[in-house]
């Protein structure tokens, strides 16, 4: 533990020095965007358990997704439930894409 603290503060030491080597976001072009989602339909009627929603991002705009979920999930989401998130991590900003390529090739998003 003592071995942990003792890198970490060296670490941040070297880049508030100047010394460090890891980017800003500004150097890499990346701002903080902020994205949210809001259920606006649910439906079950064809056996299955969907919830629509939409999805605002200020790089890509709107987009419109069904997505297949449980029955708990569909149970535990409103029409007008929603998550607003500002990210200015552009791995983790990346990561959501990436999440949403992937439930889109596996099926169970589909863009609206």
């Amino acid at each position: 533990m003592v071995i942990a603290v003792f890198l970490s503060l060296i670490v941040t030491a070297a880049i508030a020095g100047g010394g460090g080597v890891i980017p800003s976001k500004e150097d890499i072009g990346f701002q903080c965007t902020t994205v949210s989602g809001e259920v606006v339909f649910k439906d079950h009627s064809e056996g299955w358990f969907k919830l629509y929603v939409t999805l605002n991002e200020e790089f890509s705009g709107q987009s419109n997704y069904s997505l297949y979920v449980s029955p708990d999930t569909y149970d535990r989401y409103q029409i007008g439930d929603n998550y607003t998130e500002t990210m200015c991590d552009i791995v983790v900003y990346q990561e959501l894409k990436q999440t949403i390529q992937d439930l889109l090739d596996a099926g169970i998003l589909e863009e609206i």
